[in-house]
């Protein structure tokens, strides 16, 4: 029953049909991953993206999602995102996103560009900023327990770029 889906027909479906529009960039991105030292994860939540997870060198964590558009293209997007206990905030700053054909030769220069420039964001230039995290947090973890999931490579693995 994935993420609450009792129809495991119905649900399956879903993955069949996300998987037959990956396949032409599948080996892509598994490649990329591998050679990167990137934890690859497919549809998170049921959502049409691939996303290339790594733990980002000033902090926090990154990602280059791989998202599926409704006109059957892709959307790429960079995001590294830092979390503060001590006032429940997450901050986040993103690339701009891109959208391109679901083919090897148009994908591969746009994923390894939101790599780099996500690679290289500095705090202090963030997209956004979201605090009220308290509720979830403070019930979660204590400040120990949150700090040692915020070191480096405590969930996703370090990149090699």
């Amino acid at each position: 029953m994935a993420n609450g889906n009792p129809d495991h027909k119905a649900h399956q479906e879903e993955i069949d049909h996300y998987d037959k529009f990956f396949e032409p960039i599948s080996s892509l991105l598994q490649s990329i991953a591998r050679r990167h030292n990137l934890y690859l994860e497919k549809y998170y939540h049921d959502a049409p993206c691939w996303s290339l997870h790594f733990a980002h060198p000033n902090g926090g964590c990154a990602t280059v999602d791989i998202t599926q558009t409704l006109n059957n293209a892709v959307r790429i997007t960079g995001t590294w995102w830092v979390d503060e206990y001590e006032t429940f905030t997450r901050f986040i700053r993103t690339t701009s996103a891109v959208e391109c054909p679901c083919a090897s030769d148009s994908v591969e220069p746009l994923v390894n560009k939101a790599l780099a420039e996500t690679y290289t964001f500095v705090r202090g230039k963030w997209s956004s900023i979201h605090p009220g995290y308290e509720p979830y947090w403070s019930k979660t973890w204590t400040k120990e327990e949150f700090d040692k999931l915020q070191e480096p490579s405590a969930r996703f693995p370090t990149p090699s770029f």
